[in-house]
């Protein structure tokens, strides 16, 4: 009986998805599966990794940079180090410059606090935007 129900409830999900057959369950699988957001396997190819070092690398070099991560100031140097730690502890999420962005350089784990920077004299802004801006910035090449 639970046999038969798991079949009927298959052909039902089936159905119900336009998939016909109970061959189509795996088709389902597979479906969901490009779907959901990716997890432990996904690792920066060779292009995406060189984007989030390149972004960390001007992080680093911004002379006037301050970085404020739950309520403190940071220098660049500092806030690079960060980065590059948080870069190191989710790489096994991390498939894109933008998974780094959203993982790495938005907010605080511990509090859930957005990062901020501010650049010289100026107002302070969300980290995750300005991270954003200098990614299309990177991927639109020099000039």
């Amino acid at each position: 009986m639970a046999i038969e129900f798991a079949a009927t409830s298959r052909r039902r999900t089936a159905l119900l998805f336009g998939l016909g057959s109970l061959q189509a369950g795996a088709g389902l699988f597979a479906l969901l599966g490009a779907w959901l957001p990716r997890t432990a396997e996904a690792t920066p190819s060779e292009l995406e990794h060189r984007l989030i070092e390149a972004l960390i690398q001007r992080v680093a070099e911004h002379p006037t940079m301050k970085f404020v991560r739950n309520g403190k100031d940071h220098d660049a140097a500092v806030a690079a180090q960060h980065l590059r730690a948080k870069y190191k502890h989710f790489k096994s999420e991390i498939a894109t410059a933008d998974d780094f962005i959203r993982l790495c350089a938005t907010r605080s784990e511990s509090s859930g606090e957005l990062y901020r920077v501010r650049l010289g004299s100026g107002p302070e802004q969300e980290a995750g935007v300005m991270m954003k801006a200098e990614l299309a910035r990177l991927r639109s090449g020099p000039g």
